[in-house]
């Protein structure tokens, strides 16, 4: 007989276990069949305080003039930007 199961211990020949248990990856509690070997529930939450950092951290570059620096900007000669605008008013 083949015992395939979800927490069974040694007792089954193919135990399933969830990578999310394995790694943490949640605030519940851990199921009482997993063991956790790392706290990726911990480091979302870090990786998440650091993108609305980052964000911030950009609107206010934006708010003082910071950001778009020169090294930032693609210059456009003059001529092509006239045909070009002239060819959008023609509906070319």
């Amino acid at each position: 007989m083949l015992l395939i199961s979800l927490g069974s211990g040694s007792g089954c020949d193919t135990q399933f276990l969830f990578s999310a248990d394995l790694l943490g990856d949640y605030d519940e509690r851990l199921p009482r069949h997993a063991k956790a070997y790392r706290d990726f529930s911990g480091e979302f939450r870090r990786l998440q305080e650091e993108r609305v950092a980052a964000f911030r951290e950009c609107v206010d570059d934006v708010k003082n003039g910071a950001f778009p620096e020169v090294g930032n900007l693609i210059e456009m000669d003059e001529a092509v930007l006239k045909a070009t605008q002239e060819a959008i008013a023609d509906g070319e």
